[in-house]
């Protein structure tokens, strides 16, 4: 009898410490083909499950993600950690070239977010595919570990429209020269609209891409797979701008990389190192070169767009108070804005609160085109909505009868 009841407790004990443990372990162990052990995290079977995905959908479509052009400024690699990475813009490429420049020895180990995105993006000759022939190029996506990342097509195109197009920069120009207003205008008329244009509607921006069907845009927004042709490139990690965090931790400890930089990137990510990245934009659009021509307003309008720009990326509370004039910055200096800036961002409280304007900008501006215009547009993002596990259909992401405006407007002043 008493052996019953021990047999019976030991297997309620099994039953109880089967359930409790940890899912990660229960899922961990596999026996390859040679009959020993090996650890497979759940993030091993994400990223299995996304190369396998774009994989088959390469086999279903391939004459869709054919791409002809030469990719090679795109691609950079460690020799020392036997790693390719391509970056697309807007999907923290910033960072990741600021990786990779640690990692070749370019920068310093304890730099990653000391210095500025501004000033330290791009490989040297010798880390980039540029100027390599083919048989090494081929040498290195054969032995190396691949990754890039990815982003949802339409948080990507509003996040580049709001970095360089919104504001005052060479796309924003690009874009008006190709815009069917300034096409019925004469060449004169056109200078002098560009000198001090500030003024591209998201409906503007939105026509203008796709009355040009790629031909002359920007890589901030041409597609993503066009930018690291994955059904050529076999990629083994396909990390995500939604789980940025984990999915740089996975792939960097899986290159070897140093604890000390893992830990850094993490925690630096999770807090977005907002400063550094409030400094870096105002400095790009402050430094930009204009005319001595446009009136003192102008200016006064840029700080008012940097300003929208950095609430729709959740760094400022729409809370805070505006701290520039809106009729005169004519005397304002670079470094003035920038700090108000930061004071303004030190202001803003729970980061989590600030992250919800990033949705409820991105809803105003979609919401603000026609529907045929949606419409099209979805044709446009489908092949990466496919290919990344997306969803494209405007119907879901943008549905008619389910937007409430908020009672705070981004964008009603410009548009």
């Amino acid at each position: 009898m008493k052996l019953k009841v021990r047999v019976f407790v030991w297997i309620i004990g099994c039953v109880i410490f089967f359930i409790t443990f940890p899912k990660v372990a229960r899922v961990g162990v596999v026996t390859n083909k040679q009959g020993s052990d090996e650890f497979v995290s759940d993030l091993d079977l994400v990223h299995q499950a996304r190369r396998e995905h774009v994989q088959r959908v390469c086999q279903q479509r391939p004459s869709e993600f054919k791409v002809w052009a030469d990719l090679s400024r795109y691609f950079s690699f460690s020799d020392r950690h036997r790693l390719v990475y391509c970056s697309v813009q807007k999907v923290g490429c910033s960072f990741w070239l600021q990786v990779m420049k640690i990692l070749t020895g370019q920068l310093p180990k304890g730099s990653l977010y000391q210095g500025s995105f501004y000033h330290t993006v791009g490989m040297s000759g010798h880390y980039s595919f540029r100027g390599k022939p083919p048989s090494e190029k081929r040498r290195l996506l054969d032995s190396y570990k691949k990754f890039m990342f990815v982003r949802d097509p339409y948080a990507r195109l509003f996040s580049a429209y709001m970095d360089k197009v919104f504001n005052p920069t060479r796309q924003m120009r690009m874009i008006l020269r190709h815009s069917e207003t300034f096409r019925t205008h004469d060449t004169r008329a056109i200078a002098r609209e560009l000198e001090c244009a500030t003024n591209v509607s998201f409906r503007n921006f939105v026509q203008t891409l796709l009355s040009s069907k790629g031909k002359w845009f920007d890589p901030h927004f041409t597609r993503m797979f066009r930018h690291c042709d994955p059904c050529s490139v076999h990629f083994e990690y396909i990390g995500k701008m939604e789980t940025f965090v984990a999915d740089a931790k996975y792939i960097l400890d899986k290159a070897g990389v140093d604890g000390k930089l893992l830990t850094a990137s993490e925690e630096l990510f999770r807090s977005g190192n907002e400063i550094l990245a409030i400094r870096d934009f105002a400095k790009g659009i402050l430094f930009f070169r204009r005319s001595k021509n446009c009136k003192p307003t102008y200016l006064c309008e840029i700080y008012l767009r940097i300003w929208v720009t950095l609430q729709t990326r959740g760094l400022i509370s729409t809370g805070v108070r505006y701290p520039f004039p809106l009729d005169n910055c004519s005397s304002a200096y670079v470094s003035y804005p920038i700090e108000e800036l930061v004071k303004a961002h030190m202001k803003s409280g729970n980061r989590s609160v600030r992250m919800r304007q990033r949705q409820a900008a991105m809803m105003e501006a979609y919401y603000s085109l026609p529907r045929s215009l949606l419409k099209e547009l979805q044709k446009f993002a489908q092949d990466d909505c496919d290919l990344f596990g997306y969803e494209c259909s405007v119907d879901v992401r943008f549905p008619e009868d389910r937007y409430t405006p908020s009672n705070y407007s981004f964008f009603r002043q410009f548009w």
